[in-house]
């Protein structure tokens, strides 16, 4: 099992970051860039990771994301997929219940 998570790659930042250090990377991110989201440099995310310790691409994504939050980007916002993550769990409970009611009646 060892074996397994030493070639899992090397991001050096946890799933489950807390959401205030997302919000440090963009007291680094040049404010002159004319970079979008899509466009995000890949040199200003790999300088600004070395700094935090933040693999590039997260950045990236945290970056697109927060774009996305704030509505100048068109995608599904974190509350969204939030909601739908919910409704999904709600809705495959209702079909466990159904199922385990029909086999009950029958």
């Amino acid at each position: 099992m060892e074996n397994k998570q030493k070639n899992k790659g090397t991001n050096p930042c946890p799933p489950n970051t807390p959401p205030n250090s997302k919000h440090e990377p963009y007291a680094y991110w040049p404010t002159t860039s004319k970079t979008t989201p899509t466009q995000a440099s890949t040199r200003t995310c790999r300088n600004i990771g070395e700094r935090l310790g933040i693999g590039p691409e997260t950045l990236r994504k945290w970056h697109k994301q927060a774009q996305i939050d704030a509505g100048s980007t068109p995608g599904t916002t974190t509350d969204m997929a939030a909601e739908n993550r919910r409704l999904r769990k709600e809705n495959a409970e209702l079909k466990r219940t159904n199922e385990i009611l029909r086999t009950a009646s029958a």
